[in-house]
């Protein structure tokens, strides 16, 4: 028995589209982590929107078995309503964020597309529908399962919980065969409802599997967020309340959103990187059979140059020779590598020293991440980082400076004309 996975950082420029498919002899399970990009960049969303065109005709993907959030910043999750249509999708997995969070991150959004117009018209209704009520939004398209991930501190749980937001029944048929991801080990279950919505509420680090031809893939989310006051959901808490928590209303009006842009500038910072994500790693559980060998596909429109090797390739798909006992992803969002989030990271430790592929947060705005990624695992992952060529932020960052020429050979640019494929093969 033999499970072949391919996974992808796709051409979504400065934003992260990640996805995957795992396959058996005669099953197969696919994933997606985030999908989207930055909407202020003339000509972003068109991009994105032919690479998840291409995405859907490649595959021939009709069915997502895992759906992964890292957060609800705009360039993470723009054409998730785009990726969704016509596709079914059986587990959802989100960062488990307040109300009064996710309304100051579709303002700061709105507020950038305001001041940042170009081209390309946005789909703002079903976005706000996205943030408003994540959990009825994936219900709407077809969600078997829905799972959300609380950060351990639980500060924002003094607000309704978003299973109250779920009301319809789920399209997907129970009788639907297809391997699913279901719960294993670690965490805690802070709430479960197993009638017809099968939603679960997680702290802490738990583990899932899926079973493929008698072979299983883990999946860990972690939700890494910091602490904020009491004042800042007070003060969103008093806006929503005066409107009937009518989001529409709102955001409606430009002074509201400029008002709610301050509170984020205020409350978490102006300009600040973001101190949130839900982060995922996964792996074959057959470690003590595994074998693993990374491949790329390296199609620049430029060059053939391999992302792994660094040989010139004669053909488009490579075999690297990289074999590995072990094959981990991990997969970090855009999480701020500060000094709570790497002790949160190392306690639980999730970045393992045998990891392989590491998505640099961020979009390797700070070289002093990547120094310390790599010192995680043994210097020997490949680091990814996905950045749109026309950003004004300088990203990736260590592009820069030249602090880190250690390193260098082993990052992978991911941008609007390059992606990074791999392959990981598991057998017992």
């Amino acid at each position: 028995m033999k499970l072949n996975a391919e996974f992808t950082f796709d051409k979504a420029g400065q934003g992260l589209f990640y996805h995957g498919m795992i396959n058996g002899d005669n099953q197969s399970f696919s994933v997606v982590y985030d999908c989207g990009t930055l909407q202020n960049i003339k000509g972003a969303k068109r991009n994105l929107s032919n690479v998840v065109s291409d995405y859907k005709m490649h595959y021939g993907c009709n069915n997502i078995g895992l759906l992964a959030i890292s957060h609800f910043d705009f360039d993470h999750v723009s054409h998730i309503p785009e990726l969704l249509s016509n596709i079914k999708v059986d587990t959802v997995m989100l960062p488990y964020l307040a109300e009064e969070l996710r309304i100051v991150f579709l303002a700061k959004a709105l507020h950038k597309l305001e001041t940042n117009s170009n081209d390309e018209d946005v789909d703002t209704q079903s976005l706000t529908f996205l943030f408003s009520k994540p959990v009825a939004f994936f219900e709407e398209y077809g969600a078997r399962q829905i799972i959300e991930i609380q950060s351990d501190d639980g500060d924002d749980m003094q607000s309704k919980n978003n299973y109250d937001d779920f009301p319809h029944k789920p399209k997907f048929h129970p009788n639907d065969a297809k391997p699913r991801i279901e719960y294993v080990t670690g965490g805690k279950v802070l709430e479960e409802k197993n009638d017809y919505r099968n939603y679960a509420l997680y702290s802490g680090c738990p583990t899932f599997r899926v079973v493929i031809n008698q072979l299983s893939w883990l999946f860990t989310p972690l939700n890494v967020r910091e602490k904020l006051p009491t004042a800042f959901y007070n003060e969103v808490r008093d806006l929503l309340e005066r409107y009937d928590n009518d989001w529409n209303e709102i955001l409606s009006s430009k002074e509201r959103i400029k008002q709610l842009t301050q509170l984020y500038d205020s409350f978490i910072g102006r300009g600040k990187r973001n101190a949130h994500s839900l982060l995922l790693r996964h792996e074959p559980e057959q470690y003590s059979c595994l074998r693993g060998t990374t491949h790329c596909f390296c199609k620049n429109h430029k060059c053939r140059m391999c992302c792994v090797c660094r040989n010139d390739c004669k053909e488009c798909f490579i075999e690297c020779g990289l074999r590995r006992e072990k094959s981990t992803t991990v997969l970090l969002g855009d999480l701020e590598l500060d000094g709570q989030a790497k002790s949160v990271l190392q306690d639980e430790s999730f970045i393992r020293r045998d990891s392989k592929i590491i998505l640099i947060p961020h979009h390797g705005a700070n070289s002093d991440d990547v120094k310390w990624l790599d010192e995680q695992c043994n210097s020997e992952a490949l680091l990814a980082v996905s950045y749109g060529t026309k950003n004004k932020w300088k990203h990736p960052q260590f592009m820069y400076d030249g602090t880190i020429a250690d390193v260098r050979n082993r990052i992978i640019f991911v941008n609007e004309i390059k992606d990074f494929k791999y392959r990981i093969v598991s057998w017992s």
